[in-house]
């Protein structure tokens, strides 16, 4: 089993411990990490009156207590592991060669919103988290929406097809990899249009949205994710760069020529 563990206190003094519980073979210990800070802003919300002063996640239910893992509230900005349910590192995956052999996995709507306001307002509806590093890139003024309404083909490929199955590869190479086949790396606009558009995620799964990385006007370039962490729809951002190693089990979302 996977612990998300919340240590909350009152102003009196009285402190306590909150345990969120979930089946290993639906959300991973990376997950629970990436998810954490969310799953924990929901908790703060329906108890406002603790004040949390930490969490983690912890592998438990096994008998060697020194063979579990802990992850603190601070995901490695070196790595964008992103493991799924169906994901093993180390199986055998056949590479994809083109674009064509890949099915379109969802053809979505661009353009559906006028502004990023209305955008975030009907996410909000949804109630779909939008995380603190993904909600400012809906204001860039690059464009970060379409203007017009368009349908897009989306294609869901693994590090591994890309022919990464060892140790994966950096951002940079897994980009230029997909376009030699024939994808291309989506609008940001995707990353919130997708989860409006298709609410049946799997528990437990994320996947990158394959964007040239993409810089706030302060701070460092963001990658977008998306996934189900156990309490509804997440967009979440993380640090990115181009020499970022990504494993080879994680999914990417690219667009797939129409």
């Amino acid at each position: 089993m996977i612990e998300l563990v919340i240590a909350a206190c009152l102003a009196t003094g009285e402190c306590k411990e909150a345990r969120l519980t979930y089946d290993a073979q639906d959300v991973s210990l990376m997950t629970c990490m990436i998810t954490g800070q969310v799953e924990v802003a929901r908790w703060q919300e329906r108890h406002p009156v603790w004040q949390i002063k930490r969490w983690h996640c912890d592998v438990t239910g096994q008998d060697d207590r020194a063979a579990s893992r802990s992850v603190s509230g601070q995901q490695d900005s070196e790595v964008l592991l992103v493991q799924t349910a169906a994901g093993a590192r180390g199986s055998s995956v056949a590479a994809v060669h083109n674009a064509e052999s890949l099915p379109v996995w969802k053809t979505i709507i661009l353009g559906t919103y006028r502004t990023p306001d209305d955008l975030r307002d009907a996410l909000r509806r949804k109630r779909i988290w939008i995380g603190h590093a993904a909600n400012p890139l809906l204001d860039l003024s690059s464009p970060a929406l379409q203007q017009v309404e368009a349908p897009i083909d989306l294609a869901v490929i693994s590090v591994a097809e890309l022919g990464f199955a060892e140790d994966g590869a950096s951002l940079s190479d897994v980009i230029f990899r997909a376009k030699r086949l024939g994808l291309t790396p989506c609008l940001p606009e995707v990353a919130f249009q997708l989860p409006l558009q298709y609410q049946h995620w799997p528990l437990g799964e994320f996947l990158l949205i394959a964007t040239e990385p993409i810089a706030p006007p302060a701070g460092e370039p963001v990658a977008l994710l998306v996934g189900n962490g156990g309490a509804g729809l997440v967009i979440v951002g993380r640090r990115a760069d181009y020499d970022d190693l990504i494993a080879p089990e994680t999914k990417l979302v690219f667009a797939a020529p129409r």
